[in-house]
Order: structure tokens, then C-alpha cells, then sequence
């Protein structure tokens, strides 16, 4: 990958690359935390609603649990994505692997949050506001693109100190068995004229 992408795509170095892929991350997670609010707020009027009473406050309850555990979730990325622009101000890679592994840790806590929130309503015949399912859906493929420029700047800030992530490897010729004398030396000899 560092082959490809060491002199950067589409005009833009490893290192501008996760810089942008920090500050855009910071703004996507702000965004998140107000739509998030708002589809509380939609949800639990939905629920008052159409569910009866006796399974309405254990479900309105799982869905301040989610929405806690979403606001969590995404305060630590905030505060991550910070970390990525120290490391990449200051050439850390250990800032930049911790990015790297909290972000598919929070894609993963992020599915797994969508879906047991659909389960939950689609037990009570409701369903997710659409913008939720258009946001992960837009915010995965961008996650992708700015993660080849992430990884590409940790493989060349690990080769940088001398700690490959990835080796290459050698291609070790095998030499041939001397079956025939190598030839002569030249030798050059300048005659003095007496």
C-alpha cells in the first residue's frame, strides 16, 4: 500500500490525509450527537404513541441506554481523533494505531447498537428513522477512503523508525556452482621511457 500511495492521491500526502480524515471524523461525530438527540426525542414520542403502557418504559429505558452508550462512544472518538492530529503534528505512530483500532472497534460498537435498536422497534412495530440508516450507510465508504491514507502514514512513520510493519521480502539468487574459473584480472602496467 505504501507503494501506491507515497507520493499521495488525489493531491493529498499520508499525512494531509489523516489530518483530514481527524478533523472530519471530529465533525461527523458533532453531527451524530445532534441528530442522535433528535431521534431520541422522535422515538420516545413515537412510542408514546402507538405503544402500550405496559412495554413502553422498558423500551423508552433501552433507548436512553443506546443513546448513552452512542454519546460515550462517540466523546471517546472526539478525543481520539484529537490524538490522531498530535501523533500526526508530532510523527507518533502509536497514535495512529490507536486510531486505526478504535475506529473499526467503534464501527463495530456502531452496527451492533443500529441493530439492536431494529430489533427493539420492530418488535413493536415501529421503525428507524431513515437518516440513521443513510448515515451509516455514507459514513462507512468515507471511513474506508480515509483509512488507506491513515494506514499509509503508519507504514511509513513505522519504516521512518526502523520498525517495519510490514517486510519486504528478499529474492535470494542462488549462485551458480564455479564449474568454470572466472576469468583473468586485468592488469595494467605503465612502462617508464628511459
Amino acid at each position: 500500500m505504501r507503494n501506491y500511495f507515497a507520493a499521495g492521491c488525489l493531491g493529498v500526502t499520508p499525512r494531509g490525509g489523516t489530518i483530514v480524515a481527524a478533523v472530519s471524523m471530529m465533525l461527523v461525530s458533532i453531527m451524530h450527537m445532534v441528530f442522535e438527540g433528535g431521534h431520541l426525542k422522535e422515538l420516545v414520542n413515537r412510542l408514546n404513541i402507538s405503544v402500550p403502557e405496559s412495554s413502553h418504559q422498558i423500551l423508552v429505558n433501552k433507548m436512553y441506554y443506546y443513546c448513552y452508550i452512542t454519546y460515550g462512544l462517540l466523546c471517546l472518538t472526539i478525543i481520539i481523533c484529537f490524538v490522531l492530529l498530535a501523533s500526526a503534528y508530532l510523527n507518533i505512530y502509536k497514535g495512529v494505531l490507536v486510531y486505526i483500532s478504535w475506529m473499526l472497534f467503534y464501527e463495530l460498537c456502531r452496527l451492533i447498537m443500529l441493530m439492536l435498536t431494529y430489533l427493539d422497534m420492530h418488535g413493536v412495530n415501529q421503525s428507524l428513522n431513515e437518516m440513521q440508516w443513510v448515515g451509516i450507510g455514507l459514513r462507512l465508504p468515507i471511513q474506508v477512503f480515509f483509512m488507506v491514507y491513515v494506514v499509509t502514514y503508519l507504514l511509513e512513520l513505522m519504516e521512518s523508525r526502523g520498525r517495519p510493519l510490514l517486510r519486504r521480502r528478499r529474492v535470494v539468487k542462488k549462485r551458480r556452482a564455479k564449474s568454470r574459473s572466472a576469468p583473468p584480472a586485468l592488469k595494467f602496467v605503465l612502462k617508464e621511457d628511459a
